[in-house]
């Protein structure tokens, strides 16, 4: 029965990593690559081996006023990556009443390498209560993610990941949202800004990480294996009522 078991747990199918980059944000770190996206930020630099972003209220209007505007930060190629994932962290200590604070986009191409979607996930404060929302590109709408599924005052894991050429949006590992189109084949750029309402605070960022994530199946021998445990599992199980 243990080697069954053993048998059938080698042709389990697994996440591998395929071609994954990440950068750290260590002190010394190059952001030669980052380009403005719509406005700059007050600053964007690596603090204690973070990626800072600083955004001053005083600065609310220095792009324009319309609210995309208003939205500031900076923006990477990501070459043809099916994956995007950043730590943000979640600040409950603010002083903040409202505001969308820090978040990571998605620049979504379709297979006729065209914009087709700019998916969002971003910390938010309400009613002075630190939370996270996420955006759907097609609806033109927000919706606000469950609190149980955040830390605060701690670094938390947002992430996108193209599957079929649908758009799954993740926190902390956790399936939060499906894109309701499928025509999306991969990240060209990701961003990462706040909103700027006139209000100063930093968004405090790390391990930014992009690239392919293959989901292995098991191979036509693998398959074989797994019959053949299971066929002694179930031997097994058979003696064992015998006695």
């Amino acid at each position: 029965m243990k080697m069954a078991l053993l048998l059938s747990t080698l042709c389990v199918s697994a996440y591998a990593n395929a071609a994954l980059t990440t950068y750290e944000f260590n002190n010394g770190d190059d952001l030669s690559n980052w380009t403005t996206d719509r406005c700059d930020p007050a600053s964007f630099t690596i603090v204690d081996n973070e990626l800072l972003m600083s955004i001053d209220g005083a600065e609310q209007a220095k792009c324009g006023v319309e609210t995309f505007g208003q939205t500031q930060g900076m923006k990477l190629d990501t070459g043809m990556s099916t994956y995007l994932a950043i730590d943000m962290f979640l600040d409950s200590q603010h002083g903040l009443t409202d505001e969308r604070l820090g978040g990571i986009w998605g620049v979504a191409y379709n297979p006729a390498d065209a914009i087709s979607y700019y998916p969002i996930l971003e910390s938010v404060v309400s009613d002075g209560v630190t939370g996270a929302q996420g955006y759907e590109g097609n609806l033109n709408t927000f919706f606000a993610l469950d609190p149980s599924l955040l830390t605060l005052d701690s670094f938390n894991t947002f992430a996108y990941q193209i599957t079929d050429g649908f758009i799954n949006y993740l926190v902390n590992g956790n399936l939060v949202f499906t894109s309701t189109s499928d025509n999306h084949a991969y990240f060209g750029e990701v961003i990462l800004n706040a909103k700027n309402d006139g209000n100063s605070f930093n968004v405090r960022y790390d391990n930014l990480t992009f690239g392919t994530m293959a989901v292995d199946v098991p191979e036509p021998a693998s398959l074989a294996v797994m019959g053949a445990g299971l066929l002694l599992l179930a031997g097994a199980t058979k003696r064992k009522r015998a006695k």
